[in-house]
């Protein structure tokens, strides 16, 4: 029973998270307009880690060897982290964000192929068609035509592929993180520092005193996007898998065209309103089917344990 609440949890937390990200695509936007793509990723990383760091004197270990541990494990994910909301956040200076929030997400075609390919998981024939159906969708929110993608859509796609592998990789090694609020900011330390050397050679000017939309957006991707959601991947993927966790992040789309209209004025078409019903459709698939495989492991696990 509390494996299967902890598994619901993580799912109810994941899809709060996509909503979080999905405002964060318009939040970026507001940003954008006080400072630079390289020093908006860079400062709410290292804002993430001061402003946390301190608390970590009061978790449970925190001068033992396990969190000099978590500190190097966080390493990879969290250069992976900064590389790929450099991508992001640059490519949202020549695209829009609902294109932006829906190219993201083709980390759902990504997150399986190299899990089959490489780490030799198993994906199912019911996974790849909510795989196909999530991509299709993404087809028809972005428009989909070749010649009318531009270096905002390419660098976003390059983000796309810095995602899959950190999802993967988080994916792989969750079991070694024990705690999601050290290893978080741990990994925001590392996040910071691929902006911070771009910097040294790209400048960038800050508007002073920035607009006031622009200090919400950041705010928010600082304390929602940056602390708590990234917080809520690290807890759920110790329990969902990268597969499923990718299409579960599918959900930001949607939230990021929908705060988009909203907010920023983007209209979007019919056929594109019906690309966001079918990634709502590819996401909730792949939840139940996970769940079903999942109560059909414990199942199994029970059934073992019982003819011993």
């Amino acid at each position: 029973m509390n494996a299967k609440l902890s598994y619901n949890r993580a799912i109810i937390e994941l899809c709060f998270a996509g909503g979080i990200w999905g405002f964060g695509f318009v939040a970026t936007v507001y940003a954008l307009e006080g400072m630079g793509p390289l020093t908006m990723t860079a400062a709410r990383f290292i804002l993430s880690f001061v402003l946390v760091f301190p608390f970590l004197f009061f978790v449970k270990g925190f001068h033992s060897h396990k969190h000099k541990e978590l500190f190097q494990l966080a390493v990879v994910p969290g250069l992976l982290l900064g590389g790929l909301l450099v991508l992001q956040t640059w490519g949202l200076k020549y695209t829009t964000a609902t294109k932006s929030g829906f190219i993201t997400t083709l980390y759902i075609v990504f997150v399986p192929f190299i899990e089959n390919r490489f780490l030799g998981a198993k994906v199912g024939l019911r996974h790849a068609l909510y795989v196909i159906l999530g991509l299709f969708g993404t087809a028809l929110i972005c428009n989909f035509q070749g010649g009318e993608w531009n270096i905002g859509d390419l660098m976003t796609l390059g983000c796309s592929a810095f995602a899959t592998i950190q999802i993967v990789c988080l994916g792989r090694m969750s079991h070694k993180i024990d705690s999601s609020v050290a290893f978080n900011t741990y990994q925001s330390f590392w996040a910071a520092i691929l902006p911070l050397v771009m910097l040294i050679f790209y400048k960038e000017d800050i508007q002073w005193p920035m607009p006031g939309h622009a200090t919400f957006g950041f705010i928010w991707l600082l304390v929602g996007s940056t602390i708590i959601a990234f917080l809520i991947q690290i807890r759920a993927q110790k329990v969902i898998s990268a597969s499923v966790a990718s299409l579960l992040f599918l959900l930001e789309s949607p939230f990021a065209a929908l705060f988009a209209f909203f907010l920023l004025g983007e209209v979007l078409s019919l056929s594109q309103w019906l690309g966001a019903c079918l990634i709502l459709i590819s996401a909730c698939g792949v939840v139940m089917l996970s769940r079903k495989q999942t109560l059909n492991t414990d199942l199994k696990d029970s059934s073992q344990l019982l003819s011993k």
